[in-house]
């Protein structure tokens, strides 16, 4: 009995340490994002959120190339997150509403670098009503070529 309680003792610690960054879920790291882009900080913070490959499109001396740091900002309240993950890369689907009370989905795609998560890049679709949502994780790029094959 005193072996039982001395290793369960041994062990409490254990389960109380949280995970690496790189270990975490990836609606985990867009809601550090999310409050980082609230805050402001986003811009100096960005080389911790966003991939070089991303970043090499972004002059952040322009307003409107920094909209794309900015995308989380448009979801005023999150309904559903869905996310998928390989080894070296994510895909988070996003659906919510955003400040004028229209529903809006984001997908994000993540790469690992160096252990760490970030954006690779990112594609808001304005919907016109929550029955758009999509219900599972879609990476950004299919997301395109699925609205894109709609349109033609």
């Amino acid at each position: 009995m005193f072996r039982l309680i001395s290793i369960l003792i041994l062990l409490l610690p254990l389960s109380c340490v949280s995970e690496p960054v790189s270990n975490q879920d990836l609606y985990h790291l867009y809601a550090q994002l999310s409050k980082s882009t609230s805050s402001g900080e986003v811009v100096g913070d960005r080389e911790k959120y966003f991939t070089p490959k991303y970043l090499s499109d972004v002059n952040v001396t322009e307003k409107k190339s920094l909209f794309v740091l900015k995308l989380t900002k448009y979801i005023d309240s999150i309904e559903t997150q869905y996310q998928k993950i390989d080894s070296n890369s994510g895909c988070l689907t996003i659906n919510g509403i955003d400040k004028e009370k229209s529903p809006v989905s984001l997908f994000v795609e993540y790469k690992k670098i160096n252990s760490n998560w970030l954006v690779n890049y990112m594609y808001l679709n304005f919907i016109e009503s929550k029955k758009e949502f999509i219900n599972k994780a879609i990476c950004p790029r299919d997301i395109e070529a699925l609205k894109h094959n709609k349109t033609h």
